[in-house]
């Protein structure tokens, strides 16, 4: 065995979070001079992550998805074989959702995670005939620990469903049927075990990473429904028409107070939906998008769009009046004749103003909305038809598409679509340090 300095125990595990971007790792593992390998064996079925529609308005624009989980619970077995040597013993295991990596003294480097557990229960065995006695555990991750961080490695149910949604819709669906029934997403995302054995004065680790499976169910709600045009207003229920004046800010009570019991303006949600995610075809083309903005209270809004650092759409004061529904303004964004044949990728982003209708004399409130990614390839216009697609737009199902409401920017294609029933995994060869 090569000589290593002296490390702690507590060392051993660096658990530094990062949201950079990652690609998964699965089924690969490490050991060091103390730890001759690791196995990961899951012994449970796909973790289920159910989503309701809590809404008791039951118009498409006022559904309200809720996870109704607040934790994952993966049931895996983990196996540490320490390296047999003078006086060396386990020390203990370690459970992480994501990928981990040694360094050069065998330690842990855990910056490729998003949550982890000391202290987690494996088997191990420290001499080559010692009896192992099997293990079998539940690593429980916190939704809330995993919402935020990499595509590779976040897992936001909702916007998992919305980004289903806006592929249904760009595939010439409607909204209301796919709230209407049940959906399913199926992701993969590494799970992570880590072991560290040593003697009296030195120690080091080993692990195994292998894809667990994660799926997520949409119940459906045959109750959800889409209104007709009201024929007095002529637009939908939670929509504001284009060509709306900006709010005079006035008190509403008629005498310069505010009415009892009057609940103030409050946004809670706003996103950019997209006629297409990825358009390939003639340029210039004029695309169409969505700005979505969900409250509760009476007031005025706008709201400024940019692509980066360039302006692309800044929105008059228009009227807010909503109840916990979607309010909607659509805007128009032409793609020019340049890079031909070249990929552009753009990275629209979303800012919300609001003032409450009662708030006389008072500044605009900001709000954050969800952006949207999205691309576009300008193609060159031929004289004659040679069988090549001729203007329209064009979905691609492979497109790292961005959901509604929450931003995501995934590294790899999942499985989405598809009904999938309980998975049972199976256990994969471990990974053997060689001598």
């Amino acid at each position: 065995m090569s000589k290593k300095s002296p490390q702690l125990i507590s060392a051993l595990v660096a658990v530094t979070m990062s949201l950079g971007s990652i690609a998964a790792f699965a089924n690969q593992g490490a050991g060091s001079d103390f730890v001759d390998e690791v196995k990961l064996t899951f012994t449970g079925q796909a973790a289920v992550i159910h989503v309701k529609n809590t809404s008791a308005n039951k118009n498409v624009n006022a559904v309200n998805l809720a996870v109704q989980e607040s934790k994952m619970d993966f049931g895996l077995s983990g196996t540490v074989y320490c390296d047999p040597g003078i006086n060396v013993r386990f020390k203990g295991g370690y459970a992480f959702f994501g990928n981990l990596t040694l360094d050069g003294d065998g330690n842990v480097n855990a910056s490729n995670t998003l949550h982890g557990q000391n202290s987690f229960s494996v088997a191990y065995q420290e001499k080559k005939n010692d009896p192992i006695e099997y293990v079998d555990n539940i690593f429980s991750v916190p939704l809330n620990k995993v919402k935020n961080g990499s595509a590779a490695l976040k897992v936001d149910p909702i916007a998992e469903l919305n980004k289903k949604l806006q592929q249904h819709i760009n595939n010439g669906g409607k909204a209301v049927n796919f709230y209407r029934n049940e959906q399913q997403v199926v992701l993969q995302r590494p799970i992570s075990i880590a072991g560290i054995c040593g003697n009296n004065s030195k120690n080091s680790a080993g692990y195994y990473t292998k894809n667990h499976t994660i799926q997520i169910i949409y119940e459906g709600d045959k109750n959800v429904v889409d209104h007709k045009l009201n024929p007095q207003l002529g637009q939908q229920p939670g929509q504001i028409k284009l060509n709306a004046k900006p709010i005079p800010i006035v008190p509403m009570g008629g005498n310069g107070t505010i009415e009892a019991g009057y609940q103030p303006l409050q946004i809670s949600q706003a996103n950019i939906l997209a006629e297409t995610l990825s358009y390939t075809g003639h340029c210039p083309k004029e695309l169409k998008f969505t700005v979505r903005i969900k409250g509760q209270g009476r007031g005025g809004v706008k709201y400024r769009v940019k692509d980066g650092i360039t302006h692309i759409k800044s929105s008059g004061s228009m009227i807010f009046d909503e109840k916990g529904t979607w309010w909607q303004d659509v805007f128009t964004y032409t793609v020019k004749a340049e890079k031909m044949n070249q990929q552009v990728n753009h990275n629209f982003s979303l800012k919300v103003e609001y003032r409450d209708g009662q708030a006389q004399g008072m500044g605009w409130k900001e709000f954050n909305g969800t952006g949207l990614q999205w691309k576009h390839k300008c193609t060159p216009q031929s004289k004659f038809n040679m069988g090549q697609q001729q203007g329209g737009l064009q979905f691609n199902n492979n497109s790292n598409s961005q959901g509604m409401d929450i931003k995501v920017k995934p590294v790899q294609t999942e499985s989405q679509g598809m009904k999938v029933n309980p998975i049972q995994t199976e256990p994969t060869q471990p990974y053997r340090r060689q001598d």
